[in-house]
Formats: structure tokens, C-alpha cells, sequence
């Protein structure tokens, strides 16, 4: 979902067959930002994948009001994620109470 959102490709890579005792399931994935498969690897030999991304396709399907990168508004949680920001809200602080900046 989060790819979608963010008109992102998606790539899981895994190691495949055994190791030490642990056993590697493979299959690693591409998927484009719909969620359609676009290449999937083995689950018993060790392969490289490949598929084909379209960056201006992703571009496209941006939606006004439902476009969640162009929509963010970094100005209202820029102080959450400054330096010193753990004493905006302070551990046990009763966010509710008022009692709290």
C-alpha cells in the first residue's frame, strides 16, 4: 500500500536454499506501484531477477487531493522532528491533560 502511495516500485530480495541450518525461501519480487508482479525469483536456485520500471508512468498517476508526497505539509511537524524535540512532549507527559506546550 505504502508503494502505492508513494508512486514507488518495490523490490524484496532473499537468499535462497540452506545455510547453517536455516533454509532461505528465495522468491524475491519486484512489483511496480500498483502492486503488479513484474519478476519473481526461484525458490530453489540462486538467480538474478530483472524487470523493467517506468518512472513516468508512476509520475502520472499522481491525483490531486489524493497525491500524499505533493500533499505534505512539513512546516506543521518540523518541530517534532528537531533537534530537542523529546522536550516537547516528555516521557509520562499527559498529552490531554493541557498541562503540556
Amino acid at each position: 500500500m505504502a508503494a502505492a502511495e508513494n508512486h514507488c516500485y518495490l523490490l524484496a530480495a532473499d537468499r535462497v536454499g540452506t545455510e547453517q541450518g536455516t533454509r532461505f525461501m528465495g522468491r524475491s519480487i519486484l512489483l511496480d506501484y500498483d502492486g503488479v508482479r513484474l519478476a519473481t525469483g526461484s525458490d530453489t536456485e540462486e538467480e538474478v531477477i530483472f524487470g523493467d520500471i517506468d518512472s513516468d508512468a508512476a509520475r502520472k498517476l499522481r491525483v490531486e487531493g489524493l497525491d500524499t508526497i505533493a500533499d505534505r505539509r512539513p512546516g506543521l511537524y518540523r518541530r517534532l522532528l528537531s533537534p530537542g524535540a523529546d522536550r516537547l512532549h516528555p516521557p509520562g507527559a499527559n498529552l490531554f491533560s493541557g498541562d503540556v506546550e
